[in-house]
């Protein structure tokens, strides 16, 4: 197993962080042309005055910049470190695809159980590569 293989989830995570981060300006400056929103809305984040579904996208885009964060870490210590596994790329994909059904539902119909178990299912693999990572690493050195 090529150690850059984990190189494809990264870049899908990735990609669905900037076509949300695209997505969200286009909304916001939408609400407030259309007038559902004004610029002053947007100063300290959003307000009761910006329409859902911008909030819901806002929201989002913030949910793409926090625990993904842990996902890039490990699968670069994976990198680093010659350690990625079968396992771990299988993780890194359940991961990612985890993400994109988190993303779907939230900007989506945004069922709040859905979204929890994506988000919940999400963390339980992260910290399954995290634990992967730490065996491999131990294994590699004894």
């Amino acid at each position: 197993m090529t150690n850059l293989a984990l190189i494809e989830p990264i870049m899908t995570l990735v990609a669905l962080t900037f076509v949300v981060l695209v997505i969200v300006p286009f909304v916001r400056i939408g609400a407030i042309l259309k007038g559902k929103a004004h610029i002053k809305d947007y100063r300290y984040g959003d307000t009761d005055n910006v329409p859902v579904r911008a909030r819901l996208l806002n929201r989002n885009l913030m949910n793409l910049l926090q625990m993904p964060v842990l996902f890039y870490l490990v699968c670069l210590l994976f990198i680093i470190t010659e350690t990625t596994s079968t396992i771990a790329l299988n993780l890194a994909w359940a991961f990612v695809i985890l993400r994109i059904i988190h993303s779907l539902v939230h900007i989506g119909y945004n069922n709040i159980t859905h979204r929890f178990v994506a988000f919940l299912l999400s963390n339980i693999v992260l910290f399954g590569m995290w634990i992967e990572l730490y065996l491999g690493l131990v294994i590699s050195t004894s």
